[in-house]
């Protein structure tokens, strides 16, 4: 015990076990139960005595006359900020998960999809992801492929690594040689710009946002292209484009729904309303985004600010994306969280899925 710490050594090992067991329960512990259970070197009296005083301190409350003791709001934040091991995931753990996005490319809608199903199955409730969009991300390369129909399908990468596709019908028959020497002239200007408007030649007007032809995009001595070609694929890339302006201001993706349904918190309709609410629609992530610090992983604790009317649900959150954020991921589930598993795989991902962002390797 200290000036700081109004807790002993053993008081605090009391208090973790409590936690620990309450989690995995989601029943009042008793201090016959601690002590048979984990085989602690301390009688039933005396740790007995240690849930009253830790009761006394706000820590633990008793539900009823003769019941064990459950953590209070106050005991899990004492729980998070002071007991808890902040150990990463295991290696063969983080290295799976980094080989499951190397899987899926360089397409940021996965990774979005994948973090919210990776980080349900890690933390064994449910899982939020919300990215801004990014209406006017500038093209990174382009890629066009001649399908078996005749349609040319269109495959553009955002500079935010949004995968976009569309299909067009060619005026006149192509071949996928002719494809290629278009993708290629493309790519390089857009290597040298890095902006749509990288397409456009000195002295040409141009359109905000809009892409036109530019004067000697063919290099001598390539064999011809079907005309108009080139003007055919830049509407392509303008029409896919304009098509990734979405409604609304952030992406959702959630997973791990059907596990909350199975937490005795969330028996009671409203309740589950509430993170159904949560998950599918934002409902009251404003209020939290506009608390959450840039960097690192946070816990909100039910009954904490801005959760104060909702002491059943807690999240723990971190920012992606450097240097401005580009979202938010985390898990959503009761109070009786298994913090010290959720708080490494949430801080795991959101670095794995900043570095990504950023153009590095999973």
């Amino acid at each position: 015990m200290n000036a700081t710490d109004p807790l002993t050594p053993r008081q605090r090992r009391v208090l973790a076990l409590v936690v620990r067991d309450h989690v995995v329960s989601a029943q009042p512990v008793a201090s016959g139960g601690l002590v048979r259970q984990h085989d602690l070197p301390y009688s039933s009296a005396t740790v007995r005595h240690d849930l009253g005083l830790l009761e006394d301190l706000g820590y633990l409350s008793q539900p009823h006359t003769s019941a064990g003791r459950v953590p209070t709001v106050a005991g899990y934040r004492y729980f998070v900020e002071h007991l808890m091991l902040h150990a990463e995931l295991p290696a063969a753990e983080r290295d799976t998960i980094s080989h499951q996005f190397h899987q899926a490319g360089w397409d940021l809608e996965r990774w979005l999809q994948l973090s919210a199903s990776v980080l349900a199955r890690a933390s064994g409730v449910a899982a939020l992801v919300a990215a801004e969009r990014w209406p006017s991300a500038p093209l990174r390369r382009v890629d066009l492929l001649l399908m078996d129909d005749g349609l040319v399908q269109l495959v553009g990468i955002l500079g935010n690594g949004t995968v976009r596709q569309l299909r067009w019908r060619p005026e006149s028959a192509v071949d996928q040689t002719q494809l290629d020497q278009v993708t290629l002239r493309i790519n390089d200007r857009l290597a040298e710009r890095r902006e749509p408007s990288g397409l456009q030649e000195p002295g040409v007007v141009q359109e905000p946002g809009v892409f036109h032809e530019p004067s000697g995009l063919q290099d001598p001595g390539s064999p011809p292209e079907p005309v108009g070609l080139t003007t055919q694929v830049l509407a392509a890339v303008e029409r896919l484009r304009r098509g990734t302006e979405q409604r609304g201001s952030a992406q959702l993706y959630h997973a791990g729904l059907s596990q909350i349904l199975e937490q005795p918190e969330f028996a009671d309709g409203g309740r589950l309303r509430d993170v159904v609410d949560l998950l599918e629609h934002g409902q009251g992530l404003e209020a939290i985004l506009g608390r959450l610090p840039k960097g690192g992983v946070h816990v909100i604790i039910g009954g904490e600010p801005p959760f104060e009317r909702l002491p059943y649900m807690s999240l723990v959150l971190a920012p992606f994306g450097d240097p401005a954020p580009a979202g938010i991921l985390g898990v959503v589930g009761p109070t009786r969280l298994a913090y010290d598993r959720a708080v490494p795989s949430v801080g795991f991902i959101a670095r794995l899925m900043t570095r990504l962002m950023a153009g590095a390797a999973a």
